[in-house]
């Protein structure tokens, strides 16, 4: 710790602890408490976290809500849980209206008075062009210091033409990172706006309180629509872990009904539900989990006719099929409809998760042709570790997430293997073949096909 003064003259104690290797994804915590020379801390605390790349700044106003003048709620100069904590949150988001890019600044107040707690927002509209209509590139230039102290400077590019935002930070005066980090921001898959009821400000909380996720965040997952094909080994986990994390609309396509084999690993499934249909069973079982959350059943198979009727209004395709006509279906559907899709699949004790988007490959890059019919036996001939499809379906819904809300390194380019026998996750590079009949630059399958009839099935073992 040590005695610091601001630039507003202004007498402080920094605390800083929790100091990272240079780019380590570590976190230093630092505690600035303001005093006025003749008592305890009055005005403001704040906390600063960083990963190793970005910092975060939370405030606190130790002196309660109803108090700004003297001593805390308590009277005792401290803050703590009885205390109202104020978290402030400023997130920016760009857009396209009358002709010219503007800056959106909402920053988002957290109050918790230790019984009850509510979110308040205020929003601020930057002009980013100097003239309307704007063709091109419009730039706009900000430096400021991270949470070393560092200089930095952050260049935002925006391209009236593809929509696209892109945000450089690099350092001037550091060697720390010389080459600067380049984040591509696209417009929101779902965006508009959402009032949270008490309830859902309850229920989203640990959402909420993330800075990488906020009420922001939060608002677009309930706006965000998500495709599930299959509500069986992965398409049940995945679908109770959407809906717990407030993705508003769920579709999900499933002609089937419920088995009693399937309730070994089909967690959206229970033992009243044998017998009927496995949609019907998930749209009760997510109503009971979330009711926020609107779900869409499609007791149907999928086929060349139906699937891009379907696929139109979802903002991400989650795949959980296990033959290989609907893979390849899926697949060129997307790639048609320019629709991202997470990819997974089960086998014995072994699953796979791959994220295709689109100008990034596709399945067919992976696997341009299927096997013979019946050299890969189904689970019903060659039996599946029912807690595999957990493990696999949860890093779907992981990536899902990380989609909808543009966070993190999504497993585009990557194909993610797991072998749970030997506990044992393993990655390869993957990438677009640019002779691939689908998404390669000649393409020579430009429209759906009978996919049946591509992957060998006879046609007394297809699907009705």
């Amino acid at each position: 710790s040590e005695t610091v003064v601001d630039a507003l003259g202004r007498t402080a104690v920094e605390r800083r602890s929790g100091y990272p290797e240079s780019g380590a994804p570590s976190v230093v915590e630092t505690t600035r408490e303001y005093y006025t020379g003749d008592g305890p801390a009055k005005g403001k605390l704040w906390k600063v976290t960083h990963d190793g790349a970005a910092a975060t700044i939370y405030e606190y106003d130790a002196y309660g809500e109803d108090h700004r003048t003297g001593l805390d709620a308590d009277g005792d100069g401290l803050l703590n849980n009885a205390s109202i904590d104020r978290i402030t949150e400023a997130r920016s988001a760009y857009l396209l209206e009358a002709g010219a890019w503007w800056r959106v600044t909402t920053n988002e107040v957290y109050n918790h008075d230790g019984v009850d707690a509510k979110v308040t927002a205020s929003t601020q509209k930057e002009w980013l062009s100097g003239a309307t209509g704007v063709v091109g590139v419009v730039t706009a230039l900000t430096e400021s210091l991270d949470a070393y102290g560092n200089a930095t400077r952050a260049v935002v590019t925006v391209d009236a033409a593809s929509k696209t935002v892109t945000r450089r930070v690099d350092y001037p005066d550091s060697e720390r990172d010389p080459d600067g980090d380049e984040v591509a921001v696209i417009p929101a898959m779902a965006g508009g706006s959402l009032t949270f009821t008490e309830e859902q400000i309850r229920r989203y909380s640990r959402h909420i309180i993330l800075p990488e996720v906020g009420g922001m965040g939060q608002r677009k997952l309930l706006n965000s629509k998500v495709l599930l094909i299959g509500a069986g080994g992965l398409g049940s986990p995945a679908a109770l872990y959407l809906a717990a994390a407030g993705v508003g609309t769920l579709g999900i396509v499933d002609f089937d009904e419920v088995d009693l084999s399937n309730l070994q690993r089909q967690i959206l499934h229970h033992v009243h539900d044998v017998g009927r249909p496995k949609v019907q069973s998930a749209v009760e079982t997510i109503a009971d989990l979330n009711p926020d959350v609107k779900v869409i059943p499609y007791q149907q198979a999928l086929s060349s006719e139906n699937v891009k009727q379907i696929f139109a209004d979802y903002d991400v395709i989650l795949n959980g099929c296990d033959n290989f006509p609907t893979r390849y279906l899926v697949n060129d559907a997307c790639v048609f409809l320019n629709k991202p899709m997470v990819d997974g699949s089960i086998f014995k004790f072994e699953g796979q998760v791959t994220v295709f988007v689109p100008g990034h490959g596709c399945y067919r890059c992976l696997y341009p042709a299927p096997p013979p019919p019946g050299l890969v036996p189904s689970c019903s001939e060659a039996g599946v570790f029912g807690v595999l499809c957990g493990v696999v379906a949860s890093i779907q819904g992981i990536e899902t997430l990380k989609l909808l809300l543009g966070l993190g390194e999504l497993l585009v380019g990557r194909l993610l293997f797991f072998d749970a026998l030997g506990m044992e996750f393993r990655q390869v590079k993957i990438r677009r073949d640019p002779a691939c009949p689908v998404c390669g630059d000649h393409p020579t399958i430009t429209d759906l096909i009978d996919y049946h009839e591509f992957c060998g099935v006879p046609p007394t073992a297809r699907l009705s």
